[in-house]
């Protein structure tokens, strides 16, 4: 069972929302390096975000959809490495960079070890920036850069968490869905056997029976076939019930939640009720002059 267009067009436009914004935040942090820090360091960080940025954007875009990489492991360790070899020749500007990495981690390692090293990604700047640095352009605290990294992870992740949920969910429902009309059918399947198996039966056996009392030009055919006529309308009346009281049950709860709609709206459900008991279209009174006295 398919999941609805609505759902997979908004799930596919978060998707891609996601992936551009993974682009946009390193663009970000270049402009910043080009603005604040040398041409050596603006084209070491260009090389190292086209190195790293690949890596990246492929562990979100299966994070997105809720399941691991292959080689998640031996990709994120190249992506730490690009990343520490970029920061050590940059410095401090290239720290806000250590996002990605902590978002590519939440999705490509398994949980208990996802949170682990994105906490030790987040947190590491307090142990070695200094807390109460001088003010100068370009230089950071310890508690600025570990808050920067939190917000950045949390921001996006909270993203991909909730569309890779969607996903999830999406799929359980049309699971369920897909179970309750098989239940639905079996439940159906035994109660036409056990409503109209016998009287089927009856009938076949009664035409086998005037068949062969015809072929032997019984004078009792008459009576056979008598017979038969009755079992056959009987059957009919059952089965004409039976797809009567579907009929009903169907119109109740389509009833039942047209009603919940109405109420809901403002209008009295009981009205609905009235008139389909009644055969009659009810017209709901306007508020305000269901107000007077």
């Amino acid at each position: 069972m398919t999941k609805p267009a609505g759902r997979a067009d908004w799930l596919a436009h978060a998707g891609r929302a996601v992936l551009t914004f993974s682009v946009l935040v390193p663009a970000v942090e270049l402009w910043r390096i080009g603005v604040l820090g040398s041409g050596a360091d603006l084209a070491i960080a260009i090389g190292a975000t086209a190195a790293y940025l690949p890596l990246h954007l492929r562990h979100v875009y299966h994070g997105l959809k809720g399941r691991r990489p292959r080689a998640a492991v031996a990709t994120l360790a190249v992506m730490t490495a690009v990343m520490v070899s970029a920061w050590w020749l940059i410095g401090q500007q290239w720290v806000f960079m250590f996002a990605s990495l902590a978002v590519s981690a939440l999705c490509a390692l398994p949980t208990r070890f996802a949170l682990t090293a994105a906490t030790a990604v987040v947190l590491w700047p307090l142990l070695y920036y200094d807390w109460s640095p001088g003010l100068a352009d370009g230089v950071y605290s310890g508690p600025y850069l570990c808050l920067s990294l939190l917000f950045r992870t949390t921001s996006l992740f909270a993203v991909i968490w909730l569309v890779a949920a969607s996903r999830r969910l999406s799929g359980v429902r049309a699971a369920l869905s897909a179970a309750a009309v098989r239940a639905e059918r079996a439940a159906l399947q035994e109660d036409l056997r056990a409503t109209l198996g016998r009287p089927l039966t009856e009938v076949a056996a009664l035409s086998v029976h005037a068949d062969t009392l015809a072929g032997r030009r019984d004078a009792a055919t008459a009576d056979a076939v008598a017979e038969l006529v009755t079992a056959s309308r009987t059957a009919l009346t059952d089965v004409t019930r039976l797809v009567d009281s579907y009929q009903r049950v169907a119109a109740r709860t389509e009833l039942e939640a047209a009603a919940a709609l109405l109420s809901g709206a403002g209008i009295d459900a009981a009205m609905v009720r009235a008139a389909r008991e009644s055969g009659a279209l009810v017209l709901p009174v306007a508020p305000d002059q269901a107000a007077r006295p």
